[in-house]
């Protein structure tokens, strides 16, 4: 697990238990109520009150094995503050020292006469770059303050407090819906990512960048954004919490998760194109990768094995999604992507199907808590021969569906309904040549897969491709 999947998961379990507990002293000292147990109550100096119940401990408790003990619970809550203190600066300088490679990639464009994509998208990265710096900046002095917190000034944190809360444009909660309005896109104006996509395909298929490494940086680049979010939502948290705000304090953490729900569909969007851009090189290990990707399927046999494993790629970007988004220790996500052409009239069949999933054993039915279908539709790379699914479509979509996120999703076992032969469901031929014999809706690899959640895996991901036949292979 990397420094930001780590730091992601753990900031944001620490925010969401915040939110909840109402940032009461219950919270201890978790962040979001940090500056809050250290320099609340008019304390003259910070973590006066904590000093304060060392010296009553050892005034009114007698000497002797029980004053030793409550002493050293004390000490080690000590500890862990200035353990706190320290990882908070040490997110503060990665937010500040996120230089990323992809200036690297102007090259790669120029070399290919994309000059003009890369110019569009670094117009828009300008300014975002501005507003992390300026978040960074914040969570930087917030960080070095909690990290010698009895040294720091209660006024110190007065005017920091002020500045976390100001309506200024350039304060933390202007921060946050800025990112997401650059993510977003805004009418004619085009949103970050999809000016990111658009700039690397056309270095995936000129054969000077692998797809694999663009998906790698397309996603470190993503969570750059996400997690400057969090860490102005961290801010937002922390003065509400000072201040007594209660309520807003859960209002931050929520208008914080509907900003994440909002890019969700987006980020996965634009990462379709760059995964799809790997198929235009049939010949290769490459194309062949790029196609399991996109449909799983082509690992079966066209004999009628069984096997199914989900995709890699798009499982670790939806498990970044995740680790976003599920951060109450009773949540649980499932996330299902279906991909489907548009030839044969199966988009018109396929558009409007709602998945379900169904528990194992039990056959209890979990309807998806939200649906989108991705593309307008995408248009099929040139030259994908390794996927024979593909030969003659020019198009396709993704539908992804979202199962539970909150409580309501019950630990155990589920698997894909099957809906093969229901609502106009039916095994029809797809394939002209000889390609196919009617496959259907769903293979026997696809329905049988068992996704699984519990306390310990708390997210689970699939996706296939409907009425497609399980053979890699070129066209004629």
């Amino acid at each position: 697990m990397s420094f930001f999947d780590s730091a992601i998961s753990s900031l944001g379990q620490g925010l969401e238990a915040t939110a909840i507990q109402a940032a009461s002293n219950e919270t201890g000292v978790n962040v979001g109520g940090l500056i809050g147990v250290l320099y609340g109550g008019n304390q003259k100096a910070g973590g006066q009150n904590l000093a304060q119940v060392a010296s009553d401990i050892a005034r009114l408790l007698p000497a002797g094995a029980d004053q030793t003990a409550v002493l050293n619970v004390l000490n080690q809550q000590n500890r862990t503050l200035a353990s706190m203190g320290n990882q908070l600066a040490a997110v503060s300088q990665s937010l500040q020292t996120i230089t990323s490679d992809l200036r690297d990639i102007e090259a790669q464009l120029q070399q290919i006469a994309e000059k003009q994509a890369y110019m569009a998208w670094e117009i828009v990265d300008t300014s975002l770059a501005e507003c992390l710096n300026t978040i960074g900046t914040a969570y930087a002095t917030y960080g070095s303050y909690m990290a010698d917190y009895k040294k720091t000034p209660p006024a110190d944190i007065q005017e920091l407090v002020t500045d976390i809360l100001s309506l200024d444009p350039d304060a933390p909660a202007a921060g946050i819906a800025l990112i997401n309005s650059y993510i977003l896109g805004d009418g004619e104006r085009q949103g970050v990512l999809q000016l990111w996509s658009a700039m690397v395909v056309p270095a995936i298929l000129a054969g000077t960048l692998d797809y694999r490494d663009a998906v790698q940086q397309y996603e470190s680049y993503y969570q750059t954004l996400t997690y400057a979010q969090l860490c102005a939502t961290n801010l937002l948290m922390e003065g509400q919490s000072f201040r007594g705000g209660l309520d807003q304090v859960a209002d931050a953490w929520k208008s914080y998760k509907q900003y994440l729900v909002s890019q969700e569909d987006p980020f996965i969007t634009w990462l379709i194109p760059l995964v799809a851009a790997g198929q235009g090189f049939p010949y290769s290990f490459t194309g062949a990768h790029g196609a399991i990707q996109l449909n799983p399927g082509v690992q079966q046999l066209a004999g009628g094995s069984s096997y199914y494993e989900p995709s890699t790629v798009f499982g670790r970007a939806e498990e970044l999604l995740a680790s976003l988004a599920v951060t109450h220790p009773a949540a649980r996500r499932v996330v299902v992507h279906m991909l489907y052409v548009t030839e044969f009239g199966i988009d018109t069949m396929l558009n409007g199907v709602d998945l379900t999933l169904s528990s194992t054993p039990g056959g209890a039915t979990i309807v998806a808590a939200s649906s989108g279908t991705l593309g307008a539709p995408f248009p099929t790379v040139a030259n994908s021969g390794a996927d024979r699914n593909f030969a003659h479509s020019g198009a396709f979509f993704v539908k992804r569906f979202v199962y539970g996120g909150d409580a309501s999703l019950p630990d155990g076992g589920y698997a894909i309904t099957d809906v093969n032969g229901m609502n106009g469901l039916v095994p029809v031929g797809t394939y002209a040549g000889g390609f196919g014999t009617g496959a259907p809706f769903l293979g026997k690899g696809v329905v049988a897969h068992t996704l699984s959640v519990n306390g310990s895996r708390t997210f689970d991901f699939m996706n296939f491709m409907a009425y497609s036949a399980p053979t890699l292979g070129l066209d004629g």
